[in-house]
């Protein structure tokens, strides 16, 4: 039954892309369409392979583990299920629900773990059933974007487009069991049933889409949301208005937000934005960074990984420990919340040193450090200090991992694409089509692109992590190119074929 249950649900998927009308393109017959589904899914088996005997410390194990201790705790304790899943309480069981470091903000892990929790009602557990799922569900995402996106192109670049579902960052991190195929599934639906802002009038059928996409991305990542909105609200003005002088009003709009942020912060300075930045890299680097994590009963600490043989000394059981007198260690402290113990304020970062050595700690986990690792952002928080090192971010996250001196075999594909982007670039500017430029699809692709490169550049200090987060703006560069590029050199292309 383990082996039938991943061939009945991909035929059941592949019966559903043949008759849903959804799936019916210009260009592409139904055939072409499955190939690209089953060419998903076996990327989708390699994946799982790579993360389940390769890989073995990854998210994905954490959120399959968690979604079945879920699954399990809706028969054995029906109240205690409702409880965690609507008012967001901790659990011991629940590792990835609660976060490493317990944020105050929404941990967008939970999304993917009910999703998960959800699709083990008919998957009996069967890991490959919820990688199918998963493939399923981020090519819905991309298809909606190959639509969005057709459209707008000119017959003589539109097959080009089919290049789209082969993008390798895209392919691999939305063929598994992670949250970049729900990304692209939010990203691409709710594109498709806005038209990038452009929409002038809905259907009820896309309006609802609409919204529900919108708060789907709202939960599973906030950030990208944020970064889609300001070409979506220029662009819905220039639906409304005209798209003459298109260009100013992103200006304009970019200006009139960037001085709210400054007023923002100004008004509400326990709120700034850029602290609030800075402290997400700050998280960022302490796990990459790694250490051993023990909690006592004021207490959260973090031991450096490489002196845990000498600071800490076994106690009562393997996984309780005594901290050695003169280790240097960081913390916060802890509140209570119906007995389970959160971080009261994940700013406030405690230093130890000389602390009794009678204190007995729990070992909750430990984070073996990166081998990505990368020089952070160096970040004020002020306005002046962000804007200064935006090229430098924009350029970091563009060039990853090509500029890393000791590449690591994993990142050779990536790479290989990056310098491909970059060629698609050059070639661009050198052939530059005019009128594009001001195409308010560009614009808008062009404006989440940046502001997505640049966002995860400041906070994110690991090789691995922005390749992987960089992911949803790999279509929108690769439209851009396509769509700006001179039309005649596709047609002395087309000419050479003929001849």
């Amino acid at each position: 039954m383990q082996v039938l249950l991943p061939i009945i649900y991909s035929v059941l998927f592949c019966f559903i892309i043949y008759k849903w009308k959804f799936f019916e393109a210009h260009l592409l017959s139904k055939r072409t369409i499955l190939f690209l589904f089953l060419f998903k899914l076996s990327i989708g088996i390699l994946v799982t392979w790579m993360f389940t005997y390769y890989y073995v410390e990854n998210d994905f194990q954490k959120y399959m583990t968690d979604s079945n201790a879920l699954y399990a705790m809706l028969f054995n304790d029906t109240n205690r299920f409702f409880d965690i899943v609507f008012s967001g309480a901790s659990a011991k069981e629940l590792h990835a629900w609660t976060g490493t470091f317990q944020d105050i903000d929404y941990n967008d892990s939970r999304t993917l773990i009910l999703t998960n929790t959800i699709i083990r009602f008919v998957s009996g557990g069967n890991v490959l059933v919820h990688v199918f799922f998963f493939c399923f569900i981020s090519f819905v995402g991309l298809f909606a974007l190959y639509k969005a996106f057709f459209k707008y192109l000119e017959i003589e670049k539109q097959k080009y487009l089919l290049l789209l579902f082969f993008i390798p960052t895209v392919l691999f991190w939305s063929s598994g069991v992670f949250k970049e195929s729900l990304l692209l599934l939010g990203i691409g639906v709710f594109l498709y049933a806005c038209d990038f802002g452009l929409r002038k009038s809905y259907t009820a059928q896309l309006r609802i889409l609409a919204v529900l996409a919108f708060v789907f991305l709202l939960f599973i990542k906030p950030y990208v949301l944020i970064t889609l909105l300001p070409g979506l609200l220029v662009n819905t003005w220039c639906a409304y208005t005209t798209t003459k002088d298109i260009f100013k009003k992103y200006l304009l709009f970019f200006s009139i937000a960037f001085v709210s942020v400054i007023v923002f912060n100004k008004l509400f300075s326990e709120k700034n934005i850029f602290t609030t930045i800075i402290n997400k890299q700050q998280k960022m680097l302490a796990t990459a960074t790694g250490g051993v994590y023990l909690l006592s009963k004021d207490y959260f600490v973090c031991v450096d990984y490489s002196k845990k043989e000498d600071a800490l000394i076994p106690s009562i059981t393997d996984s309780v420990f005594k901290i050695k007198k003169g280790t240097e260690f960081f913390g916060w402290q802890l509140g209570y919340d119906d007995g389970v113990p959160f971080i009261k304020d994940p700013n406030d970062k405690l230093f130890f040193k000389n602390i009794s050595d009678t204190i007995s700690y729990k070992l909750i986990y430990e984070i073996v450090p990166s081998g990505s690792l990368m020089k952070p952002m160096d970040l004020q928080p002020n306005v002046f200090s962000f804007l200064k090192s935006a090229p430098l971010a924009f350029v970091k996250t563009l060039l990853i991992p090509l500029t890393e001196k000791q590449l690591k075999k994993i990142y050779y594909l990536n790479s290989f694409e990056n310098t491909l982007f970059i060629l698609g670039l050059l070639f661009m500017f050198l052939s530059i089509n005019k009128n594009s430029v001001v195409h308010p699809v560009f614009l808008f692709s062009i404006s989440f692109a940046l502001l997505l490169f640049v966002l995860i550049a400041y906070t994110t200090p690991l090789v691995g992590a922005l390749v992987r987060l960089k992911m949803p703006a790999l279509p929108f560069l690769f439209f851009s190119i396509l769509l700006i590029v001179n039309k005649d050199y596709f047609s002395v292309f087309k000419k050479r074929n003929n001849q």
